[in-house]
């Protein structure tokens, strides 16, 4: 056991445990002790923040939209990013000096747009422009200025405090941006009935199935255009960062291990 500040905790070391409490028995273990202030800051209610019977009840609703069918109809939109990540590698090793490429920075901008094609229904032209709003939006979220750490330290540790102070989790304007791009998303593809296989589509499908979108009381949870912000926020914020840092460590490890590239080679041909 520990303590996390004046509150006990304990820390799971057995793999055996660990598994039973994420997998078997999450439906117990729902809450992550995080501060969710759907009032001042509604971008801040996605599945990782909430708990009890509100989580619940959104990841009853949201648990169909990532059904392996769904996502699998999602894969022309991955590869249409990926032809222009291959293009833009050919085009920058073709116009520079030495065989060189920052890959982070790269893959930063392939996830951005993977990111937006997949889950804003946008597309970012990362490789094409100096710097996209969502890339730097993108590092903002992700501030480590001693300010962000410790607001967000107050935020973990004196929940009661954070919104005694009125403090907020992230800027205002990053939430501003965030539920701007939704509800233009959202209004330009109602107007003109436009249909594509993503995410924002799956969530729009399932306000228009809620008991509350035709305005009918209901003892369910209304899925509302902040709640769709926030579930895309959430999925921006959560792949951003992690997946271009992981690939980039995963194409470091193919570029000085040439058997496993080889091997990778030959299974994406087959």
């Amino acid at each position: 056991g520990m303590f996390q500040l004046r509150t006990p905790a304990l820390l799971i070391r057995c793999p055996e445990m660990v598994k039973q409490i994420l997998v078997k028995d999450f439906n117990h273990f729902m809450d992550r002790g995080f501060h969710a202030d759907e009032e001042r800051e509604p971008i801040t209610a996605h599945l990782v923040n909430l708990q009890g019977e509100k989580w619940r009840m959104l990841r009853q609703k949201i648990s169909p939209v990532f059904t392996s069918g769904k996502l699998k109809a999602m894969f022309p939109l991955l590869e249409t990013c990926s032809s222009q990540l291959s293009n833009y590698i050919e085009s920058a090793l073709g116009e520079q000096d030495s065989s060189l490429l920052e890959m982070r920075d790269v893959m930063a901008r392939f996830t951005t747009d993977v990111i937006g094609s997949v889950a804003f229904g946008l597309h970012f032209n990362s490789f094409t422009e100096k710097e996209s709003d969502f890339q730097l939006m993108g590092r903002r979220v992700l501030d480590s200025s001693q300010t962000s750490v410790i607001t967000k330290a107050i935020r973990v540790f004196f929940p009661q405090l954070f919104h005694f102070l009125r403090l907020r989790t992230f800027p205002e304007e990053i939430a501003t941006f965030f539920q701007t791009v939704i509800h233009d998303t959202i209004e330009n593809r109602e107007k003109n009935d436009v249909q594509r296989n993503d995410f924002i589509q799956l969530l729009m499908q399932l306000r228009k199935k809620s008991p509350d979108y035709d305005g009918t009381e209901a003892n369910d949870l209304e899925i509302t255009e902040s709640v769709i912000a926030a579930q895309a926020f959430v999925f921006f914020m959560a792949g951003y960062e992690t997946s271009s840092t992981t690939l980039s460590f995963c194409l470091y490890e193919l570029a000085k291990n040439l058997d496993v590239q080889e091997k990778a080679c030959n299974e994406i041909k087959k």
